[in-house]
C-alpha cells in the first residue's frame, strides 16, 4: 500500500510482523499528521457544503451525498478514535492481569526466575480471605488443603 512505502521510504521503518513496542518517534508523528490532515480535510469539506449558497439548488443529488459522507467521516472518525483509546486500556488491563497469551510479551518483560517461590504463603482462613476466595497468581480456587 502507499502508506506502507511512505513508513519505509521516508520513515525509514518496517513493518514487519507485530510488534508490542509502539513504533519510532517519526512514524507516530506520521501517523498523527495524516489523521490530522484527513480530519481536517472531512470538517472543511462539511464546512463548505454548509456555507454553499447555490450547491443545493443546482446539484442537489452531489450537494446532499458530499454533506452525507464528509458528515459521516467526522463522526466516524471521533467514534473510532474514542474506541481505539477504549479498546487500548481494555487490552493494557488483561496484558496486566495475565490474561493475554505468554507468545505476546517479551523475555525482558517477565518477572525473573525464582519470583513465584519468594512470595509469602499463608494457610488458608475463610475469615482472613472473605470474599476473595480466589488465588490471584494462578486464579484457582483455594482449599482447605492449600496454602
Amino acid at each position: 500500500s502507499v502508506h506502507r512505502q511512505v513508513i519505509s521510504t521516508f520513515c525509514r521503518y518496517e513493518m514487519t510482523g507485530q510488534r508490542l513496542e509502539p513504533p519510532p518517534a517519526r512514524v507516530r508523528l506520521y501517523h498523527l499528521t495524516m489523521w490530522t490532515f484527513v480530519f481536517t480535510w472531512h470538517c472543511l469539506g462539511l464546512h463548505w457544503v454548509r456555507i454553499a449558497e447555490t450547491c443545493h439548488s443546482t446539484a442537489p443529488n452531489l450537494f446532499r451525498s458530499v454533506y452525507l459522507f464528509a458528515a459521516f467521516n467526522v463522526i466516524f472518525t471521533i467514534f473510532t478514535t474514542v474506541s481505539t483509546f477504549g479498546l487500548s486500556h481494555m487490552l493494557a488491563g488483561l496484558l496486566r492481569r495475565g490474561l493475554l497469551p505468554m507468545g505476546m510479551m517479551h523475555a525482558d518483560r517477565v518477572a525473573p526466575e525464582g519470583t513465584l517461590e519468594q512470595q509469602e504463603t499463608v494457610p488458608f482462613d475463610l475469615e482472613v480471605l472473605g470474599d476473595s476466595n480466589q488465588c490471584p497468581t494462578c486464579l484457582e480456587e483455594f482449599a482447605k488443603d492449600s496454602t
